[in-house]
């Protein structure tokens, strides 16, 4: 660990370069599944918002594995954008219900994302929960008060 932050305190460590798929180091670090890199470039100013070239956020990736102590750091330490969106309108709470991430989307709730978030087509995050089968995310967020019967582009519902 000490290492990481040798290298983040020297003069010429740019936070937010990226390689040719548009990844920050911090992006990448989440991805890996690097925790402690991640918090210590956090901790030295790497921006908890920026993005990939798609769109996807840190919160994007955390919510995709499931990391709840990643969602935390981003969210309660560094003031993520909870309803960051990606190319198609994807917000980190449609990646966690699609992924059937419910500690995810708990957290994601609590710290007040918008439960009936649409993408480009309408979706709603439930609409994922409910076409992956993950009936426990599909709980949760009617809990929320998310709408079972929203309807999409398409004309589909999550329940169709």
């Amino acid at each position: 660990m000490s290492h990481v932050k040798d290298v983040l305190s020297a003069a010429a460590c740019k936070l937010e370069a990226t390689d040719r798929l548009g990844n920050t180091p911090l992006l990448l670090a989440i991805h890996g599944g690097h925790s402690h890199v991640a918090k210590e470039l956090l901790d030295a100013g790497a921006n908890p918002d920026a993005p990939s070239r798609t769109g996807e956020s840190p919160l994007h990736l955390a919510a995709h594995a499931g990391n709840v102590t990643m969602l935390t750091l981003l969210v309660a330490e560094h003031d993520a954008d909870v309803d960051a969106t990606d190319n198609v309108g994807r917000t980190p709470l449609h990646t966690a219900a699609h992924h059937g991430q419910k500690g995810a989307v708990n957290l994601l709730i609590s710290a007040g994302a918008i439960i009936d978030c649409r993408t480009t087509d309408m979706y709603t995050p439930m609409h994922f929960a409910c076409w992956n089968g993950h009936a426990d995310v599909a709980a949760a967020l009617h809990e929320a008060g998310g709408d079972v019967n929203a309807v999409a582009k398409s004309g589909a519902t999550p329940l169709q």
